[in-house]
């Protein structure tokens, strides 16, 4: 009889800390997500189509994700987390091309609004006049 407590005291010690590590896991994965979250958020991805509807998705497999592992169902937590994050993430990178694009296009118009850059400038001429740098 002390043989079987003492293997039960065992067994219930390894599915604590099972769960324990579950958790600790969830929580983590849970912590990633919502960096990714605001990551995207701070970088404005809030401003765009595409990277906003993401933030909508992350944020629902977040709520989903809690739900899931309130229901005790830790796999499909952690599976619905790292999709949020990954939304998350994508918004960001999103929203970083587009702001890239823009920066390209104000340069593209500062260069159509400055001096013709073609055959019609003499850009040695320049240079030898001091006027430019190569």
């Amino acid at each position: 009889m002390h043989q079987l407590n003492k293997h039960l005291v065992v067994l219930f010690s390894l599915v604590a800390s099972a769960a324990c590590g579950a958790a600790q896991v969830n929580e983590t994965q849970r912590s990633s997500a919502i960096f990714s979250l605001h990551a995207a958020e701070v970088e404005g991805a809030s401003q765009h189509p595409w990277p906003a509807r993401l933030l909508a998705f992350a944020r629902r497999e977040m709520m989903a994700a809690d739900r899931s592992l309130s229901n005790g169902d830790e796999r499909n937590s952690s599976l619905l987390l790292e999709r949020a994050k990954t939304d998350a993430e994508l918004a960001r990178q999103l929203t970083r091309t587009w702001q890239e694009q823009e920066k390209a296009r104000v340069a593209w118009g500062k260069l159509d609004s400055d001096e013709p850059f073609g055959p019609d400038r003499d850009i040695d001429q320049e240079y030898r006049n001091g006027g430019g740098a190569l």
